[in-house]
């Protein structure tokens, strides 16, 4: 059965997500990213864009708040993180790492923030870690 689906896949996918998995990578749709860099996704912590950016900061609300990404690679692990604007070396983990075997979107339905920071400027990190290395993408929020 596996053979088909890895035959089929081709065709049911448009031809630039195919040439995306010559360079696997990986985009978070939501909660909004600052940017995405091919290029710099392999810069810790922010995938090359500066952590202090709030143009666009998401209220990410105690109760949770949904996570959609769209992956090239065919097998990783995800890690769900924050850390405060005033103390970004200290990341917490949202959830446990999450393992991922398939290429296209997943989404989480709720990943809930910390209850201690309400009030707080902080910034969500997924981290993506692959047999081709590891990538980053973060998204400024306040709880």
């Amino acid at each position: 059965m596996r053979s088909i689906i890895t035959a089929l896949l081709p065709l049911l996918l448009p031809p630039t997500f195919m040439a995306a998995l010559s360079h696997a990578h990986f985009v978070l749709q939501s909660p909004p990213s600052l940017g995405f860099t091919d290029t710099k996704e392999g810069q810790s912590p922010c995938g090359g864009f500066d952590i202090a950016n709030r143009s666009t900061v998401t209220d990410f609300p105690v109760a949770g708040y949904p996570f959609y990404l769209l992956t090239t690679h065919t097998q990783s692990e995800f890690e769900y993180r924050a850390a405060l604007l005033n103390d970004t070396a200290a990341w917490l983990d949202l959830i446990p790492p999450v393992l991922q075997s398939s290429v296209g979107y997943f989404c989480l339905g709720a990943v809930s923030g910390i209850s201690a920071w309400v009030g707080l400027d902080a910034v969500v990190q997924v981290k993506q870690s692959a047999p081709d290395g590891v990538l980053y993408q973060v998204s400024p929020g306040s709880n």
